[in-house]
């Protein structure tokens, strides 16, 4: 099930931060597809992953930077962190400046101005600093898992400035970013083993940063271009920042969605996904203490992405597994969701594996309205059995019984 995203007037001020969230899946999962697609790195390719990269980093920093504005829009904690921050740097700016220290004079006591301005302290400061001191009240950033992505989102912002601006040789500049954010040597290491044997700059076979030629890719890499497993690392990363923060601020018009990810997943038989994305559910019910507290929608995924994982031996099945999947399919309640006492049955001939009753309640679902095939054609429940010929001539028939059903409504308003 994917999550709505909420259009309302009353939450006019939360479409633009959505909008973002929705851009930075999008280019992710895009960005993953295209990697799947190459076999053999050439030349052209090397560009185009560079270009890729350079590009997810400025779509998560602008998500971060949305993030911040939602914070300080929706919880008046946050928005006193916000004000007393952009007072201390008016206050270092009039210190510092001889001159234009009006620039900075005219925002106290100026809180709305302060808040439009969001740019600008996003120009002294970058998103993520920002949002560590806003949000540190409220996001579990001492959870390890989501240290380590952090310290790698931080090496590939050194690497996304490398490349962008001096080349593809790590220099000074690059390791004295590392150093200055205080990144270890095993996260280091695994960034660099991610790199290439040689380098994909015409002619250089030598690594001329330390003179002499590499025994080890990690040792001393000589062209930090990003290779498809670096890429998919880098996506992983982002991926578990991006859900971590949202379940932690835990507002009710934030809701993670990893639905397209675990499509992805599993069409593609991707295990370090699937791994990244079972780790982000087991922290999301840590949070809340019980997976009977998830979602309608989560519970759903949930169960579909266990049950993927399981299949591909990832985990062992067991008993228990079992019947805690089946505990938290009846834990779904008809006021939960308006297909509830649809998607039950679902769920459990889906657990189950019983394809004869997944059948007969997959029509049962889509016999209930004609419209239902729409608007759930594309879940993810359902793209296990699409294969089998019965389930496609089923989603055929009622695709054509919507159609005639919309041409008789029309000729109907006609009339």
């Amino acid at each position: 099930m994917t999550k709505k995203k909420n259009g309302s007037k009353k939450n006019a001020k939360s479409i633009s931060f959505h909008d973002r969230e929705a851009e930075f899946d999008e280019v992710v999962v895009e960005i993953l597809n295209a990697v799947t697609m190459i076999k053999r790195v050439t030349y052209k390719e090397v560009h185009q992953m560079n270009a890729n990269f350079i590009y997810l980093l400025a779509i998560f920093d602008r998500f971060i930077g949305h993030l911040n504005i939602f914070g300080v829009q929706n919880s008046k904690a946050i928005k006193d962190k916000y004000i007393n921050m952009f007072t201390s740097l008016c206050n270092e700016k009039v210190k510092s400046l001889n001159k234009g220290q009006e620039e900075w004079t005219k925002f106290y006591n100026r809180p709305t101005q302060m808040i439009k301005s969001y740019s600008l302290i996003e120009k002294e400061k970058n998103g993520l600093v920002i949002l560590r001191e806003l949000l540190k009240d409220e996001v579990r950033f001492t959870e390890k898992t989501l240290q380590r992505e952090l310290k790698r989102y931080y090496e590939a912002r050194a690497r996304r400035n490398l490349l962008v601006h001096r080349g593809r040789r790590p220099d000074k500049f690059y390791y004295d970013e590392l150093n200055k954010s205080k990144i270890d040597d095993k996260t280091i290491e695994l960034a660099h083993k991610l790199t290439y044997s040689k380098s994909s700059i015409r002619g250089d076979e030598e690594d001329e940063y330390s003179g002499k030629k590499r025994e080890n890719p990690s040792d001393n890499p000589i062209d930090l271009s990003v290779t498809p497993a670096y890429l998919r690392h880098i996506c992983m990363a982002l991926i578990y920042i991006k859900e971590s923060l949202l379940m932690d601020l835990n507002h009710q018009d934030l809701k993670t969605n990893l639905h397209d990810y675990i499509v992805y997943a599993i069409v593609n038989n991707d295990v370090l996904i699937l791994s990244t994305l079972k780790d982000l559910f087991m922290r999301k019910i840590d949070s809340l203490d019980n997976m009977h507290n998830l979602s309608i929608d989560e519970k759903v995924n949930f169960i579909i992405l266990m049950e993927s994982i399981f299949d591909k031996k990832i985990i062992k099945r067991d008993k228990d597994f079992k019947e805690s999947h089946e505990t938290l399919i009846e834990s779904i309640k008809e006021e939960d969701h308006e297909w509830a006492v649809y998607i039950k049955p679902l769920l459990m001939s889906y657990l189950h594996k019983n394809q004869d009753e997944f059948f007969h309640n997959t029509k049962a679902f889509l016999d209930s309205d004609p419209d239902v095939i729409i608007k759930v054609q594309n879940w993810l429940i359902f793209k296990r059995y699409l294969r089998y010929k019965r389930f496609k001539e089923l989603f055929r028939l009622k695709r054509k019984e919507f159609i005639d059903f919309l041409k008789k409504e029309i000729k109907k308003e006609k009339s």
